[in-house]
């Protein structure tokens, strides 16, 4: 995990985070104590004020935003390390990012375009064989 504790750090990870953010239109959000939802990427905000990393989103529960003191980008999950309510909880936030509806058909539908194109040359495997 990468800790923000300067404020080279801080606009480092805002920059990061956000562009992150940008790159995926859904993302799946998790906190620890197990609540979970999907959000779209205008639901999500990472900024700074005053001196301090926040990520802000729209839960089931309304707003909430947290402090972010460290955060890791496993190339498949975002994972912030936060605080709310002045220090009173501290949860391990994930963020991962959801594939659009759209690319998961294309993908099904590529794989039964491939898996049809095996079986058609099977078929003419097979039948040029009985001619044998």
């Amino acid at each position: 995990m990468q800790r923000v504790n300067t404020p080279e750090r801080l606009e480092a990870a805002r920059v990061t985070i956000d562009e992150l953010f940008q790159a995926h239109v859904e993302w799946f959000l998790t906190i620890a104590n197990g609540d979970s939802q999907a959000l779209n990427q205008k639901e999500l905000e990472v900024f700074v004020a005053n001196g301090r990393l926040l990520l802000g989103c729209w839960t089931e529960k309304g707003t909430r935003s947290w402090k972010i003191f460290s955060w890791e980008w496993s190339g498949e999950k975002l994972t912030l390390a936060a605080s709310r309510r002045m220090g009173a909880d501290h949860p391990v936030i994930e963020l991962v990012p959801r594939a659009a509806a759209k690319a998961i058909a294309l993908t099904v539908k590529a794989a039964r375009q491939a898996r049809c194109e095996a079986l058609a040359q099977l078929g003419l495997c097979k039948s040029a064989g009985r001619e044998n």
